[in-house]
């Protein structure tokens, strides 16, 4: 009779070896993953609605207000802006780059008008809220229906 030595492993993520081979081969070519995300970003973006208002809540950690620019154009909003990439120096070597650069830009149409003179935005603690109030809808005119 012969005795397995049981040794507990702990979870590893299933995936992990493929890509640091995707991360190696991509190095010799110059770019990695990293790099072609950053191309294109979007910040992640929330859009919630009240009784009298939409609640748009958007993500952008290291950014600062002067970073970001907002515009509603008829029934669009519109956010742009840019994250600046650190620059390397020689002194450090740089392991992973995993944070998302450059420029974005996002555009949400709303149903209903809003009214753009009582747009309000803070930003606190990189989270950008944009509250936009709704305009009043007119009630429709119900037309009664008579028989002939």
């Amino acid at each position: 009779m012969s005795l397995v030595k049981y040794t507990p492993t702990r979870y590893v993520e299933p995936f992990r070896n493929l890509f640091n081979l995707e991360d190696d081969i991509e190095r010799l070519f110059g770019a990695g993953r990293g790099d072609l995300a950053r191309a294109a970003w979007n910040p992640p973006m929330d859009l919630h609605e009240e009784k009298d208002t939409y609640i748009v809540k958007t993500d952008l950690p290291g950014l600062e207000k002067n970073d970001v620019s907002i515009t509603m154009d008829a029934d669009v909003l519109t956010l742009k802006g840019e994250r600046k990439k650190e620059e390397n120096t020689e002194e450090r070597d740089v392991h992973r780059n995993e944070r998302h650069y450059g420029s974005f830009q996002r555009s949400i149409r709303f149903a209903s008008e809003v009214k753009a003179d009582k747009i309000t935005a803070k930003f606190k603690n990189g989270v950008l809220t944009i509250r936009l109030p709704k305009r009043t809808a007119v009630k429709p005119k119900e037309i009664p229906v008579t028989v002939a």
